[in-house]
């Protein structure tokens, strides 16, 4: 069984350069708008709602996401409402922003980790299909 390290770098924004040098050449996140992309990692920076999967020296997975009532996540799957700062801080359940693995297995651990944190949490996400290049929206329990 593989071991992998969880991380969460201090200070802050070292965190954030390593998320976004893992997401700005990866599909959706390239395409995203830079700003999008930036505000969308500080965010879950300043919230503590982010981690980093560590591989021997190798960073292979991030995820990145916030607190939220069940209201706002099914607003937000429905693209009614994108969450603010503010509505992402606490809750009973998670917005996936960002979930990005290099590997299969680094996807199992870090879902897994995140699950580990939230026990019972609904996560509500969009998910991109590389054979299917379009967002779909849903809420899901993280298993």
């Amino acid at each position: 069984m593989q071991s992998f390290s969880f991380i969460q770098p201090a200070p802050p924004i070292r965190g954030m350069g390593i998320a976004l040098d893992l997401l700005h050449t990866k599909t959706p996140f390239s395409n995203w708008n830079a700003k999008e992309l930036i505000s969308t990692v500080k965010g879950a920076a300043r919230r503590g709602h982010y981690i980093i999967l560590k591989d021997g020296d190798t960073f292979g997975a991030v995820a990145c996401w916030g607190r939220c009532t069940k209201e706002i996540g099914e607003a937000y799957v429905a693209g009614q409402r994108t969450p603010t700062f503010q509505d992402c801080q606490q809750g009973d359940h998670l917005i996936m922003f960002i979930l990005q693995a290099d590997k299969p297995e680094y996807l199992k651990a870090i879902t897994r980790f995140v699950k580990d944190l939230h026990p019972g949490a609904i996560a509500y996400g969009r998910r991109y299909h590389a054979h299917r290049p379009k967002l779909t929206s849903r809420a899901l329990k993280i298993r």
